[in-house]
Formats: structure tokens, C-alpha cells, sequence
């Protein structure tokens, strides 16, 4: 199941990157202060590690969904805590007055999927910069989120019959 909508979501991903592009086109052309740069190649690495990062919680979820029914409620608050956690919907470099860019910096950058969007926005955008460091911790973090999910998965599959 996390599978299935992993490569759903992959499609809305491609339409939606496609329209991204054409107004990154526009921008580009009209001198609108956007500035993509060579980071722009890093695009199906950073698809990666998003689709592993999302597999790997999506198992996690549906692992302990089967012990633990209400769950399944909870998913959809987790998940808007962790967008407004993450970068999207704003520029962590320009929230210095929340101290974000200062001792809570590192602490912000170990969510990993805030490397992601400030590689992305660098690529496409120009804004901020690569913080190679956190984006290494960031795949590992992944990938052990990926082989929890796995492990989880394993483990509860021999006896999911029983508890369905």
C-alpha cells in the first residue's frame, strides 16, 4: 500500500514539476530574480531520497497501524506538525528573528527532510545555500528510516492475518 502511493504521488509530482518549470522559464526570461544554478543535475538524487524517505514512513505507519488502530488518526496531525517543521512554505534563512539560522540551527537541519527543500530551493531558486554536511546526515537519516520501516514490516507481515 505505501508503495502504490509513493508512484501516485510521483505522478502529481511530475505535472506539478512540469508547471514549475514553465514558470521558472518565465522568471528566468523576464530577469525576475530567480537564479537556477548546477544543482539544478542534483533533482533525481534529491526524488530519492524524498520517495525513500516517504516509503520509509509510510511503512513504519502501516506497520504500526496493525497493532495499533487509532493510529491511523493521528497520521494527518503528524504530518501538518512536520510540514510546518520543514521548510516549505517559507525561507528558513530569512527567520533570524526565530534564531533558526543560530543555536537551533543544527538542531532544525537534523529533520530530513529540510535538507531536501533548501537543496531544491537552492537549485531552482538561488536562495540560501548547500550545507553538504546536513545533507549527508539527512540521507542517512533516510535510509535508517527506510530499513526501520523495513525491519517493522517484516516483523508485523508474519503475523498481520492475525491481527486484520
Amino acid at each position: 500500500m505505501p508503495l502504490s502511493t509513493v508512484f501516485s504521488e510521483l505522478i502529481t509530482f511530475f505535472i506539478q514539476f512540469a508547471m514549475l518549470l514553465c514558470f521558472l522559464a518565465y522568471y528566468v526570461l523576464t530577469n525576475q530574480g530567480v537564479h537556477p544554478n548546477i544543482y539544478i543535475l542534483m533533482t533525481p538524487l534529491l526524488l530519492i531520497q524524498m520517495i525513500l524517505l516517504s516509503l520509509g514512513c509510510g511503512i513504519i505507519i502501516s506497520a504500526l497501524t496493525t497493532k495499533y488502530r487509532d493510529l491511523a488518526m493521528a497520521v494527518a496531525f503528524l504530518v501538518e506538525i512536520w510540514k510546518y517543521l520543514s521548510p516549505v512554505a517559507y525561507d528558513m534563512y530569512s527567520l533570524a528573528a526565530l534564531d533558526i539560522g543560530g543555536k537551533y540551527h543544527s538542531l532544525y537541519m537534523l529533520n530530513p527532510f529540510t535538507p531536501i527543500v533548501n537543496c531544491f530551493r537552492y537549485a531552482y531558486l538561488g536562495i540560501g545555500h548547500m550545507e553538504w554536511n546536513y545533507y549527508i546526515i539527512g540521507w542517512l537519516i533516510t535510509i535508517g528510516i527506510f530499513l526501520i520501516g523495513v525491519v517493522m514490516f517484516n516483523k508485523v507481515e508474519r503475523t498481520f492475518a492475525d491481527t486484520v
